[in-house]
Parts: C-alpha cells; structure tokens; sequence
C-alpha cells in the first residue's frame, strides 16, 4: 500500500491527491498515481518543459552499460529517443533540462553531459553509462 492509498482508506481524500500528485512530480508517467487520480475524478497533466535542439544534440550518441549492452539516443527535431538491444525504441519526454521520463515503463533517464553520462532509473535499479561518441 503507498502513502496515498493509505490516506484515502482513512477518509483523507485531499491529501491522497496531494500525495498522487506528488509522485507524479517525481515522474510525470507513473501508471498507478495516473489511474488512481483518474478514479478520483482529477485530471492531471505533465507540465510541458522546452529543451533547445543543441542541448538536445548534446546527449545524442551510443552509452556503453557494460561490456556488450549499451543504449543508443537519437534526435528528431526536438524529440529524443533512447533504445537498448531487443527493446523497442522509446521517446524521452523532458522532465527538466537533463532529466527525462518514459510513457511506456516507470523509468527516469538523467543526462550529464558535462561528465558524458546516462543514468537509468528503474524499479529500484540504477544503471549508469557512459558515452562511447
């Protein structure tokens, strides 16, 4: 049971939103805060964030996981795409200027660009690779 489950079982409705909210502000495509905001009536909408093509350019290029697995990001105009073997190709969606999200799965990917790093976030599993190019 998560926090907000447990403030609506006790009569708590506005916090529960709060609470849904909240989690939705760590990643705006978390499936379960979505549905359960859905439930209660509320509409919700990720706030839109404008990341300029260079930045954008800048996090392009295959990171290397381990010896073997890597990730490749592409770029289409302003849209970024992240893609790792036998796994379909998935948009990023800008959270911040170095922090995106996936729509499709529960996961955060954060850019360093200075240090030339990806770091992958995802059901309790942190993986972080580095730029090959």
């Amino acid at each position: 049971m998560i926090v907000g489950d447990a403030l609506l079982e006790s009569g708590n409705q506005t916090l529960a939103i709060e609470n849904y909210k909240k989690s939705l502000a760590l990643n705006p495509a978390n499936p379960y805060a979505l549905a359960e905001l859905e439930k209660l009536g509320v509409e919700w909408e990720a706030p839109v964030v404008n990341v300029s093509e260079e930045i954008l350019e800048a996090y392009t290029g295959t990171y290397e996981v381990t010896k073997g697995m890597s990730i490749t990001v592409t770029r289409e105009g302003n849209l970024l795409y992240g893609k790792a073997a036998g796994v379909p190709r998935a948009q990023l969606f800008p959270k911040s200027q170095n922090e995106f999200y996936l729509k499709d799965v529960n996961a955060i990917v954060n850019f360093d660009k200075n240090q030339k790093t990806l770091t992958f976030y995802q059901n309790g599993q942190v993986m972080k690779a580095k730029k090959l190019n």
